[in-house]
């Protein structure tokens, strides 16, 4: 508890002192808990890695969420960001009235420059999650 300032000159004795102790007591530390004692029954020892402790790749992370790609587009510009951020980015754009475009750039998309699906990228993404790497929702 951090009490700031001085009370009020209207705040009642009792209040105050009231205050004074819960700050007093709060500034004690706790007394410890007894923790029975397991390390001789049980020896330490490392977790094995778990999927989520496997850091992924950074080609393999959205460049705007840092989150692991599922559906991998390779923009125009050059850069790659998961389907679902783009469809984020233009939903959030058109309540701008502006056309779709490219999120680095703010180039507007045209019929003969679009984002394309990166099927390379996509098939090296799903190799590393069969093999147990990486957390769907992201990078752990």
């Amino acid at each position: 508890l951090a009490v700031w300032g001085q009370p009020a000159r209207c705040c009642p004795l009792e209040v105050v002192e009231r205050v004074k102790a819960a700050q007093k007591d709060s500034l004690s530390p706790p007394d410890p808990l007894p923790l029975p004692s397991l390390s001789s029954a049980f020896p330490p020892t490392s977790p094995p890695p778990t999927p989520e402790s496997l850091p992924a790749p950074e080609e393999f992370l959205d460049p705007l969420t840092q989150e692991l790609m599922l559906q991998p587009v390779l923009l125009p510009g050059g850069a790659v960001v998961d389907s679902s951020t783009l469809e984020e980015y233009q939903r959030r754009e058109a309540t701008w009235g502006r056309p779709p475009n490219d999120p680095f750039t703010g180039v507007p998309f045209t019929r003969h420059s679009q984002p394309l699906p990166h099927p390379a990228l996509k098939t090296r993404i799903d190799r590393f999650l069969l093999h147990g790497g990486g957390d769907v929702g992201g990078c752990s």
